[in-house]
C-alpha cells in the first residue's frame, strides 16, 4: 500500500460482504461449531436487545468492505478457514 501511495481506509476482516453479511448470533453460531461448543446454549436476541448492551450506538446492518485491499491482490482468509486455524494454533498451546 506505501510503495502505490495508497490513501484512505482499508478494512482487513474476514470475507464478508453486503452479500455474504452474517448476524452477530450466526457469527457466533460459527465460532461454537468450530470450537466445539453446543449450540444449543446460544441463544438469539433482537438487534434491540443487542444495541441496550452495546457502548456506542450502531446502525443495525454494518460491515467491513474488504474490496479495496483486496483489489491490490491481498487474498482474504475466508472466516471458517480462519477459525480453523485458529482453533489448529490453540491446540498447539
Amino acid at each position: 500500500l506505501l510503495k502505490k501511495n495508497a490513501k484512505g481506509i482499508y478494512h482487513v476482516a474476514g470475507n464478508y460482504s453486503p452479500q455474504t453479511y452474517i448476524t452477530p448470533y450466526q457469527f457466533t453460531q460459527k465460532i461454537a461449531r468450530v470450537i466445539g461448543l453446543d449450540l444449543s446454549l446460544i441463544k438469539p436476541i433482537s438487534f434491540a436487545q443487542l444495541s441496550k448492551k452495546r457502548l456506542a450506538p450502531r446502525p443495525q446492518h454494518t460491515w467491513l468492505d474488504t474490496g479495496k485491499i483486496e483489489a491490490f491482490g491481498l487474498r482474504i482468509t475466508p472466516i471458517n478457514e480462519a477459525l480453523k486455524r485458529f482453533m489448529n494454533q490453540m491446540g498447539n498451546k
